[in-house]
């Protein structure tokens, strides 16, 4: 099977027709119900928990799933 990308798009379409949303594949297989999509975000934070917890809250919809990774500096002694 071909692979399609930006350099080699498929036979008949152009780049603007996926840039302008336009472009619709025959075999693709569209999500009529909003609903049914699933969403995963996947956060890495390092600081501010509160700001976290807020942008969680703002991006919450039932079916949505989090990765959160926390990211602990390691402290060590200044190198310069």
């Amino acid at each position: 099977e071909p692979i399609a990308d930006f350099e080699n798009p498929p036979d008949g379409m152009h780049i603007g027709d996926v840039q302008n949303r336009t472009y619709h594949p025959e075999d693709a297989e569209y999500i009529d119900d909003p609903s049914n999509l699933n969403i995963l975000y996947a956060i890495l934070t390092h600081q501010h928990p509160d700001q976290t917890i807020r942008l969680i809250e703002s991006l919450y919809e039932p079916g949505h799933e989090f990765v959160i990774h926390v990211d602990g500096k390691e402290i060590s002694d200044e190198t310069y």
